[in-house]
């Protein structure tokens, strides 16, 4: 995967596979925390799935995750840093329009991108619902459990359960902790996504506990529509169903019908 420096010379990976066609733009593919392209996208072969649809994909990992630079620092992750990543990566690859699919903070991305970046075409909110309404600050428990130097005096399931995901992944555990210090979880109120004019695909598992309310969120948003598939919010991503749902809705922004 080739690399390029963003805003701040953060270095972020990204690859672009698939048929580039005139007609229809790249599909931009932004991972959930603690996750990266490989993991959301190349694994479960979300990628090859749209590229069967002759889509163009561009998937990145963004900063603090994957091959990308994993700075400590809180700084790094204040006002809007992974926002300005996919920026980078669009502004890079030339991209005068764009469909994005995010998964859980790569959904909260993305809608934050829909705000203010008029390339958008069209927006797949996976692994999200309701919670994208909270802001986030310092006082951080998924942090504080990242930064946890002994792993058994973490005592409450879901936070072991976010320590025990970052170990397996192999992800940097203080650079994790410090995207949620400075409070680089993006987020939105209800009048900003009632803002959102472009059709967006709300998709999730139908055990996923982790998101707050998914219809909540695809009824505040004008061009919003729902999609329940099998799966926990850990892999509901890995359902075929999930890349299908994404297909089909891509297929609905090109004929108009979304």
């Amino acid at each position: 995967m080739p690399d390029i420096g963003s805003f701040d010379g953060v270095r972020i990976r990204y690859e672009r596979t698939g048929t580039t066609d005139p007609k229809r733009p790249p599909v931009v593919c932004v991972h959930g925390f603690a996750s990266s392209a490989h993991i959301n996208w190349l694994r479960p072969r979300i990628v090859d799935r749209l590229a069967e649809d002759g889509r163009d994909v561009v998937v990145l990992d963004l900063r603090g995750h994957g091959g990308s630079d994993k700075p400590h620092d809180t700084a790094s992750y204040e006002g809007e840093a992974l926002v300005r990543d996919v920026v980078a990566v669009l502004d890079e690859v030339g991209a005068d329009r764009y469909d994005l699919v995010g998964y859980s903070m790569g959904a909260m991305t993305s809608l934050r991108l829909a705000l203010g970046d008029a390339r958008v075409r069209s927006v797949v909110a996976g692994g999200m619902g309701s919670r994208v309404f909270e802001d986030r600050g310092p006082e951080d428990s998924v942090a504080d459990a990242l930064e946890e130097p002994d792993r058994a005096a973490i005592t409450r399931p879901e936070l072991r359960r976010y320590r025990d995901f970052v170990e397996l992944t192999g992800g940097d555990r203080f650079a994790l902790a410090a995207l949620r210090r400075a409070g680089g979880m993006p987020s939105l109120t209800r009048e900003e996504a009632g803002s959102i004019s472009v059709p967006v695909l709300v998709v999730v598992g139908d055990a996923d506990d982790a998101v707050g309310s998914p219809s909540e969120l695809a009824d505040v948003l004008p061009g919003g529509r729902l999609e329940v598939v099998g799966g926990t919010h850990l892999n509901a991503i890995n359902n075929p169903a999930f890349a299908n749902a994404i297909a089909a809705f891509l297929r609905s922004v090109d004929d108009g019908t979304a």
